[in-house]
């Protein structure tokens, strides 16, 4: 279950989405990975020593163990954000550690969609979105919220949401989106 914050001020909305932690065996299984990532180029160029093949090799190992310091991270501390402002509307993943996949759309003629198993489930504007259709959704099916621009352009937040969760979601920042008229 995804959990969520919003926070207000006079110029920004921030989404804050923030996924269940994993069990604890999950977050040693990447630990471990991490931990061999890393270790096998170590051993492989002392024991090895300097060459072509140890280079590329170790070069691939380390690229692997920074993915997998990367999935650590986002299971341990990872959060989606989305902030919405007068201009724009900004995507970013925090690890923890660093910020990362900034997407922004400007904040015009924005349309806003619910995904679910790759398809758009509904779509429209801001005005006609308050009127949903509650029979569309039911309170466990899980979607993911898509903004789109006229450009096509588009931000799909990758955290799963509840019907209710969005309820609340569009409502805010509809008052956003409403202030750019």
């Amino acid at each position: 279950m995804t959990s969520y914050h919003i926070e207000e001020n006079n110029e920004n909305t921030i989404l804050t989405f923030r996924q269940e932690t994993p069990s604890q065996g999950a977050l040693i299984v990447l630990r471990v990975l991490v931990f061999i990532s890393f270790i096998f180029p170590i051993l492989a160029l002392i024991n090895i020593g300097l060459e072509v093949a140890t280079l590329v090799a170790s070069t691939i190992f380390v690229a692997i163990g920074i993915y997998f310091l990367r999935l650590y991270y986002w299971n341990l501390k990872g959060k989606e954000i989305i902030t919405i402002n007068d201009k724009e509307i900004i995507q970013s993943f925090d690890y923890g550690i660093t910020v990362d996949l900034i997407t922004s759309l400007e904040n015009k003629n924005i349309q806003i969609g619910f995904m679910k198993d790759e398809e758009v489930i509904i779509k429209g504007d801001f005005d006609n979105i308050l009127d949903l259709d509650v029979n569309l959704m039911d309170n466990t099916q899980e979607t993911n919220l898509v903004f789109k621009d006229e450009n096509s352009e588009h931000i799909l937040v990758k955290a799963k949401i509840s019907q209710p969760q969005s309820e609340e979601i569009i409502s805010l920042i509809s008052k956003r989106i409403n202030l750019n008229n």
